[in-house]
């Protein structure tokens, strides 16, 4: 299991699951992947942070690229 901590939610993926969701970053994104896969995560991930999406003027796009940062971030540190 890999666990990605965010805010104060812990998200699990398996292992299967995290790279491919890795590999389809690259190539469609984040939220058309969880819209496939994951939708309960993906309303999730948009209410957590729908009041800083608010607060800062920030669209869902904006938000989606910063969550991939930090998934790309967190594969790094799993996968040297």
């Amino acid at each position: 299991m890999i666990f990605w901590n965010l805010e104060s939610e812990q998200i699990d993926f398996t292992g299967g699951e995290f790279d491919e969701l890795v590999a389809h970053l690259r190539t469609g994104g984040l939220f058309a992947y969880l819209e496939r896969h994951r939708p309960a995560l993906l309303a999730q991930l948009l209410s957590m942070f729908q009041h800083t999406m608010d607060e800062m003027e920030l669209e869902p796009g904006d938000v989606e690229q910063a969550l991939e940062t930090r998934l790309m971030d967190l594969h790094r540190q799993l996968r040297p």
